[in-house]
């Protein structure tokens, strides 16, 4: 076969037209037709850049005593040859590797190889044509390359399969939680604010009592709403009950105990009385019973009181430790930032409130460090008002987040690292 003939029948087995191959070699069609035609032959430099098009030595396209297919088989095309210098065709790992050759691969892919790398960051078609070939340990190690190929190649599929599988069980939880979450998170913040609504409108005289009582049954509401989302997380439930015991000390403090002010104003109105009518005589009241039986029941309602305080306060505080982790470990997944908010609106909470109970203590403890401790408790209660407000703000995003984002959109944001909430 004739050269012309050759590169005829190998333009067509590569489907491009005179036109095409002129454009890739640089030259113009008349020169392609007129080589087609064997009218004249390409120079050294035009027959290098041929047979590198097609993947055939220069000396087997030149050779007019081979067939296409016998110039392939003789001389085995460029791209068949690693940058190493092995045989693709030899390779025992091509079919496992799905490797067209490593010259026709991407080498900074997952399959790729760092001596293709090299290569191609140095411009090197062979190893054989580099300066410290002698010396390099990436040539010598060359043996070892498809193994390593098809253990990154292994273990990134694993990995697609581990992230593939996270995204299903991912999409299979929100798909049984994100209705929940939907529905009820975005009325917890409003849950949360009646009550502060409600205690102010309690110290207005004339329609204090109902608010009173509504400020301390809207907890109980809010314990409820813990309750309903509790399919979503264990610690949900946890909250809910503490909550629930939380908000039924409340109310029996309002309900069923006696009230402070109350037994303070019937104990002042009797020692005015006592005053008034030792005044009044001109001499001693000698009975006093009854003054000194308003003091002791007003003395009760402030232990009793003080004690449900104590109560509650050590209820509510496993409630916000389930609550505040609730919320995190959901948000955890899907937006880091709000989830870590609500971990450090728990520390700021729980150090500040501690340590204002400790400084109280210790004022009974040791009087003569009061200013100072008086000092330290201010310091702490000004950390907890910041707390507060940290978090409703918290709850504010929560709400505002579960509200106006899509489950496409929470499963297309999330880090499937992360483990699922339980």
């Amino acid at each position: 076969m004739t050269f012309g003939e050759k590169l005829k029948e190998a333009r067509k087995q590569a489907g491009i037209s005179q036109e095409q191959l002129a454009e890739m070699v640089c030259i113009s069609r008349s020169a392609i037709a007129k080589w087609e035609a064997d009218l004249g032959r390409p120079d050294i430099e035009n027959l290098r850049s041929l047979a590198q098009l097609f993947h055939l030595s220069m000396d087997a396209l030149a050779d007019d005593t081979l067939s296409l297919q016998e110039a392939i088989a003789q001389s085995e095309s460029p791209a068949a040859i690693a940058y190493c210098g092995k045989s693709c065709k030899d390779c025992a790992h091509k079919e496992a590797l799905n490797c067209r050759g490593c010259k026709k691969t991407d080498p900074y892919g997952i399959e790729g190889c760092a001596i293709a790398r090299c290569c191609q960051r140095k411009g090197l078609d062979m190893c054989s044509n580099c300066s410290i070939r002698t010396t390099c340990n990436q040539l010598r190690s060359r043996d070892f390359v498809p193994d390593k190929r098809l253990i990154a190649i292994k273990t990134h599929q694993a990995q697609q399969k581990a992230i593939s599988d996270r995204n299903k069980t991912y999409a299979a939880w929100l798909a049984k939680a994100y209705p929940i979450l939907h529905k009820w998170v975005p009325l917890m913040f409003m849950l949360k604010m009646l009550p502060i609504a409600a205690g102010l409108l309690a110290e207005i005289p004339l329609i204090g009592t109902p608010f009173s009582f509504l400020s301390a049954l809207l907890p109980a509401g809010y314990a409820l709403l813990l309750w309903k989302v509790s399919d979503t997380h264990r610690y949900y439930k946890t909250a809910s009950i503490f909550s629930f015991v939380s908000a039924a000390v409340s109310l029996f403090a309002l309900l069923v105990l006696p009230d402070v002010e109350a037994a303070a104003a019937a104990a002042n109105d009797a020692i005015n009385q006592y005053w008034e009518e030792m005044v009044s005589s001109g001499q001693q009241v000698v009975d006093s019973s009854s003054i000194d039986q308003l003091m002791n029941d007003y003395q009760m309602a402030q232990f009793l009181q003080l004690i449900a305080s104590i109560i509650g306060f050590a209820v509510s505080f496993p409630a916000m430790y389930f609550e505040f982790h609730a919320h995190a470990d959901i948000l955890e997944p899907f937006h880091k930032e709000y989830a870590a908010e609500w971990l450090r609106v728990w520390r700021l909470t729980y150090i500040c409130a501690g340590g204002s109970l400790v400084s109280v203590l210790l004022l009974f403890v040791l009087p003569f460090l009061g200013s100072l401790l008086l000092l330290i408790g201010v310091g702490f209660a000004i950390g907890e008002i910041v707390a507060f407000f940290r978090y409703y703000r918290a709850l504010f995003r929560l709400s505002r987040y579960f509200r106006n984002t899509s489950a496409e959109e929470m499963i297309r944001g999330a880090n499937t690292s992360v483990p699922l909430p339980s």
